[in-house]
């Protein structure tokens, strides 16, 4: 779960060619996303040259990444582009104006009639590379009209958007953006110590104070109290679905022994998905069905029955605890972590 403190939105502004469109500077490195940042850099630098699609898509939950990822390939584009990179905040471009307003409000181009935005701003882009940055598209894809005009009018303009929401057209690469790896419950200190989870939230705990030094004697326990502390973190930021990501993985903890514990957990996942509209990505649904059907097989349909309905009446605070609960964290260092890393 790559998050970093961008909600402050620090901007970087010397040396961009739009400093009121600056792109975010993040104050945290970005770990376990340096293969799908080198993919999408060179994607989006070849794409004005190469003809290929000029629009990637970061698709996946709320609290997954989508926006420290995109910042970490904007900085890396800044050079090759010589500063012509605008980021756009859209989270609540839906209540002032929509996407339209946004571009003209932070590409100084206010003043220009709607019907005319797309020609303003390919004059704008001109003839040379530049990319432009939509963080929380989901909220004007109604809009994406205007997207494709301004694509049609500026040849060298590459785009990256991230959405909670995937969609498809002609012309955009989609990158579903998993949770970061977690190491299996059994793995020994450096296996636990090499997941980019867990070095994550290492770094982010030494960050703020706490001790999260990873020893042969605590290390294995650390993989299930990084699942206690990825659901606390996740909880602070109140981003459901990384919450129900990280009920889902206890669930996987606990489900050889108490398949039916197991089984409310799920439930209560789904339940807090279903109701903050989150979706799982295919892998990870097809993942948690096979472990919910392998634990289905080992008790009673009654007893199932009531175990997943018992976690559909769990409130979300309810399903925090019950969670908490269901590991016994014995550590203290990642739970210390994940209470001061936010």
């Amino acid at each position: 779960m790559d998050s970093s403190p961008t909600s402050a939105r620090p901007r970087q502004s010397k040396a961009f060619a739009w400093p009121d469109a600056a792109p975010p500077d993040p104050a945290w490195p970005l770990i376990g996303r340096s293969a799908l940042v080198a993919d999408l850099v060179t994607d989006l630098l070849a794409a004005p040259v190469a003809g290929s699609p000029r629009t990637q898509v970061l698709s996946g939950l709320g609290g997954v990444g989508k926006t420290r990822l995109a910042a970490e390939v904007a900085r890396e584009v800044r050079a090759p582009f010589d500063g012509r990179v605008a980021w756009l905040w859209l989270h609540e471009a839906s209540r002032e104006g929509g996407l339209a307003s946004a571009i003209a409000a932070d590409l100084g181009l206010a003043g220009v009639e709607p019907d005319h935005l797309a020609d303003a701003f390919a004059e704008t882009i001109s003839d040379r590379p530049a990319l432009l940055v939509l963080d929380g598209a989901e909220s004007v894809l109604h809009d994406l009209g205007l997207l494709e005009d301004m694509l049609a009018l500026a040849p060298t303009l590459g785009l990256l958007v991230t959405s909670r929401m995937a969609f498809e057209r002609a012309g955009l690469t989609t990158t579903e953006v998993p949770g970061l790896d977690l190491p299996a419950a059994d793995a020994d200190t450096a296996a636990i110590a090499a997941s980019p989870a867990v070095a994550l939230l290492i770094d982010r705990g030494t960050r703020a104070g706490a001790d999260v030094t990873l020893t042969d004697r605590t290390g294995p326990a650390q993989a299930a109290e990084h699942q206690f502390a990825s659901l606390l973190l996740a909880s602070r930021i109140e981003a459901k679905g990384i919450v129900a990501q990280a009920i889902d993985g206890i669930a996987g903890l606990v489900a050889a022994e108490r398949p039916e514990e197991a089984t409310t957990l799920w439930a209560a996942a789904e339940t807090i998905r279903r109701e903050a509209r989150h979706h799982c990505l295919q892998a990870d649904r097809r993942r948690i069905e096979r472990a919910l059907e392998a634990a289905r097989a080992t008790i009673p349909e009654e007893a199932w029955s009531s175990a997943w309905a018992a976690g559909e009446r769990l409130s979300f605070e309810q399903a925090i605890g019950r969670a908490r609960a269901a590991i016994e964290p014995s550590t203290s260092g990642l739970r210390a972590a994940a209470q001061v890393a936010v």
